[in-house]
């Protein structure tokens, strides 16, 4: 049976940094939406990923955001956490956000 899930975190640096935990074994993360803001002064990437697996890229603008919704959910690895990277610090006392929405099942 598939569940909601949601997640939401912040990093200030390049780290890879978790935004949904992993399910139990066997179930799989549906990714349908995806909410990135960047409150700092530096142009961003974000790369949304499926444990160490990019799965898609976004460009976020200095002081702005991205916000997307898949016609078709991304499918994640079954007992894999949701991640997200940037490619640019947004430096001391700035950060960048991800949200990323989407259901459990098999």
């Amino acid at each position: 049976m598939a569940s909601f899930v949601n997640g939401s975190a912040s990093a200030a640096d390049t780290s890879t940094t978790s935004v949904i935990s992993a399910q139990s074994a066997g179930v799989k993360t549906y990714l349908t939406d995806v909410i990135i803001s960047n409150n700092s002064s530096n142009n961003t990437e974000v790369a949304i990923k499926d444990g160490s697996t990019t799965k898609a890229t976004y460009p976020v603008p200095a002081n702005g955001g991205v916000v997307h919704s898949f016609s078709s959910p991304i499918v994640g690895t079954a007992a894999t956490a949701w991640q997200f990277a940037s490619t640019v610090s947004a430096g001391s006392g700035n950060a960048v956000t991800v949200t990323l929405i989407g259901f459990t099942g098999s």
